[in-house]
């Protein structure tokens, strides 16, 4: 149930300014300001840099990008391709240049939002979330688990789609919930969205389809978190995980972009409450051709 008019934002953060993800109801995790300007240059070491090569008609794209920490909190994003971002996370300020918007909304959702949200006691999951009958299911797992099409497969099961990519979990007063995401499900562009959704936007390597009409608007308590691994043997396998044993299980799908050094004592807390708040399993599922209705009958009968 939402109550109010809801405010611009996503992943828990009220955006001043709007942003473009939509609306959300409840009591955000904070507030930012996004601006639209010049990122100013930043030289030092990178806290990290990535490398993508990217197949695309006509030849192949290759992005480079690198995250750089200024001494007074600032962190900077600058790229070969795309916009640059300055994430000032103690004035809670998200400056970005002039763009595509689909590419501005992106960073802001897998980038930006994710560093402010890492001072707040909120846990940030590589995973897609879905939700049914006021209860949401997260399902978390590295790239090329299949969360994406899990997601889509729930959604056409009737679900109500949460988030994708990324999943903002909120601990705050002992109730563990996921908050809405952006609305868009991103696939290789030989896969489709839920059945009759249309294409958001386009990127090099893949279609953003529309989830505007099965998105949530506000955040949603967890019921359960699913954990994608490999397949070990030729039959579907969901494993309970007690929570000596879901911590470590979900310490390597947990979101962290800032310094390694400030991971543990951050994420060490809010970890443990998630695994000892939530029923966390394990899925094993093989790579056969009905593996994705397999999954889907299971997720949807916990």
């Amino acid at each position: 149930m939402t109550t109010g008019s809801g405010w611009p934002g996503c992943h828990g953060v009220r955006l001043a300014g709007g942003a473009g993800f939509g609306t959300a109801h409840g009591d955000p995790l904070l507030d930012a300001s996004v601006l639209t300007a010049p990122v100013a240059a930043v030289t030092g070491p990178p806290i990290w840099e990535l490398h993508a090569d990217v197949e695309v008609p006509g030849g192949r794209l290759e992005v480079d990008r690198r995250l750089v920490a200024r001494a007074d909190g600032v962190y900077v994003m600058v790229s070969t391709s795309g916009p640059g971002v300055e994430v000032d996370v103690p004035r809670r300020r998200v400056t970005i240049e002039p763009g595509p918007d689909e590419l501005r909304l992106q960073l802001l959702a897998t980038l930006a939002l994710p560093l402010l949200l890492e001072d707040t006691g909120a846990v940030t999951l590589h995973g897609s979330a879905c939700a049914r009958d006021g209860r949401a299911v997260v399902v978390c797992g590295e790239s090329g688990t299949g969360k994406s099409s899990l997601l889509v497969g729930l959604v056409d099961a009737g679900w109500q789609a949460v988030s994708e990519d990324m999943c903002a979990v909120d601990l705050r007063g002992g109730q563990i919930r996921v908050w809405p995401g952006p609305p868009w499900v991103r696939r290789a562009k030989s896969e489709c969205g839920p059945r009759g959704a249309e294409v958001r936007f386009e990127t090099p390597d893949k279609f953003a389809w529309d989830l505007q009409p099965w998105l949530v608007r506000t955040a949603m308590p967890v019921s359960h978190v699913v954990v994608l691994s490999p397949p070990d043997g030729e039959e579907p396998v969901l494993t309970p995980l007690a929570t000596a044993v879901a911590l470590p299980a979900l310490t390597p799908n947990a979101t962290w972009l800032g310094p390694r050094d400030r991971r543990a004592r951050h994420q060490f807390g809010p970890l443990l409450d998630l695994a000892a708040g939530a029923p966390v399993s394990r899925l094993c599922v093989p790579r056969s051709a009905s593996w994705l209705a397999q999954a889907v009958e299971i997720i949807s009968g916990l």
